[in-house]
């Protein structure tokens, strides 16, 4: 969603120099395009200026939200939830969209920001040890309370599997019933974070929609996040640049386990 706004015009402009469909672009007069400015030295953010709302989107725009949601989802496999707690899915939207996506029997993987229970019948939820504190109500100081997070988000979720993103130190995988794994991140030069959790949990549903299981969905998404952060600015990762650092990803993951 953008606003009806120069910013806005930006997006669809550089949506449709990539080709991608601009048919899941809802343009909402009654807020503005988000809008992130940072001020960067020798690679470190020094501070970020924002220009956007967070209020929750009108019912017009809500309305329209479902009708792009309801027409476009007989051609996806899966979906990705990015909740960045700006408003777009503050009740009853985020609700509605589930049950759009469980209606097509499709998988869900979350980012969440908000109360869980919006997401019940999502497939995967990755929140950041920090988001793990706060969906689950407790503070996380050793494996133990991360364990006891994990368990509690996902009866919110009604058994979704759970993976903390840790930073530096990687991922802990939380999948039904079983012992909790920790992939552990390859050392690497890190240049810029911004987008590592988008890259992360697109690369994590991508590989579990090729057939990869958790725990190899979350080596490749360290591999993809670790491309990423060697870049300066928002940046993606190829198959290639993936493949290239795939091995040292396994490696680290394997001395984790």
């Amino acid at each position: 969603m953008v606003g009806d706004d120069a910013a806005g015009r930006r997006v669809a402009s550089l949506l449709k120099d990539l080709d991608v469909d601009p048919r899941g672009l809802v343009v909402a007069d009654s807020r503005p395009t988000t809008r992130k400015t940072r001020v960067v030295a020798r690679s470190q953010q020094i501070v970020r200026f924002d220009r956007e709302t967070s209020e929750r989107t009108d019912d017009d725009v809500a309305g329209r939200l479902r009708g792009v949601l309801e027409s476009s989802l007989a051609d996806c496999d899966g979906v990705v939830v990015e909740d960045y707690g700006k408003g777009v899915l503050a009740p009853p939207m985020g609700s509605d969209a589930m049950a759009i996506f469980r209606a097509c029997n499709l998988p869900v993987v979350v980012d969440p920001k908000s109360d869980l229970e919006t997401f019940r019948g999502a497939s995967l939820v990755k929140p950041n040890l920090r988001e793990a504190e706060l969906l689950s109500g407790i503070e996380i100081h050793d494996a133990q309370d991360l364990a006891a997070a994990a368990a509690r988000m996902r009866e919110d979720l009604g058994g979704a599997d759970v993976i903390v993103t840790r930073g530096a130190e990687g991922m802990t995988l939380f999948e039904g019933g079983t012992k909790a794994v920790e992939v552990r991140t390859a050392p690497r030069e890190v240049f810029d974070v911004q987008g590592a959790g988008d890259t992360t949990i697109s690369a994590l549903a991508l590989a579990l929609r090729a057939g990869a299981s958790l725990l190899e969905a979350a080596v490749i998404a360290n591999a993809a996040a670790g491309v990423v952060v060697g870049k300066v600015g928002t940046a993606t990762a190829s198959a290639a640049e993936v493949r290239e650092l795939l091995g040292g990803a396994v490696e680290a993951a394997g001395a984790g386990s």
